[in-house]
């Protein structure tokens, strides 16, 4: 969790803020920003808030539904992900104290946005595997490479098999793919997606 001001002289961490089109090319940084908000998130999704000075009329212009989000703190990238809502928070005071905030959910959300699919002809969708591996998997066929053209995130990478956890058999059958991986992994692994500077990482 962070939570920083605009600012504030006591500010110790450098953060940039960039708002990205689809190719991770970066369409503006925010520079006038009140304050910044993220959450990042094992076995969940991660969530970021900003509120930028309603001024800015170059940001506000950029700042849309589905645009890429990244906040990079010192340097290191902390969250990428994508702008789900936008919009004003008007007072009674206005236009004093006028915000414009964006609200992104991080790539975790791409699991929240399929369901798993048994193969042609089976029942089930069956991972036989060391647990780690297993959720790879099922990530893999639901939302990388294995899966059909228009299911896949082209920015979705996963980690190499590390052969971690438990051998299982898991089975998943038309079920969203975030509650899937929470319940197979359930006190026994953590997972995240890890945002990079072109996407995220399945780990």
């Amino acid at each position: 969790l962070a939570t920083e001001s605009g600012g504030a002289p006591a500010m110790t961490a450098s953060y940039q803020i960039l708002l990205q089109n689809d190719a991770y090319a970066t369409l503006c940084e925010l520079d006038a920003w009140q304050s910044v908000h993220f959450v990042q998130a094992l076995n969940a999704v991660g969530y970021a808030q900003i509120d930028i000075s309603p001024g800015d009329e170059k940001i506000i212009a950029h700042a849309a539904p589905m645009t890429r989000l990244s906040i990079l703190r010192n340097g290191t990238r902390e969250f990428g992900g994508v702008v789900l809502r936008c919009g004003w928070s008007i007072g009674q005071n206005a236009p004093a104290g006028d915000k414009y905030s964006l609200y992104a959910l991080d790539h975790g959300v791409y699991a929240a946005w399929r369901i798993t699919l048994p193969g042609a002809g089976n029942e089930y969708a069956s991972y036989n595997d060391d647990l780690a591996d297993a959720l790879k998997d099922i990530v893999y066929n639901n939302l990388g490479l294995g899966a059909d053209v228009a299911r896949q995130f082209s920015d979705l990478s996963i980690e190499a098999d590390d052969h971690d956890g438990p051998t299982v058999t898991l089975k998943t059958r038309y079920e969203n793919v975030l509650s899937a991986l929470q319940k197979h992994a359930a006190g026994q692994i953590d997972w995240r997606f890890v945002p990079g500077a072109t996407g995220c990482t399945f780990t």
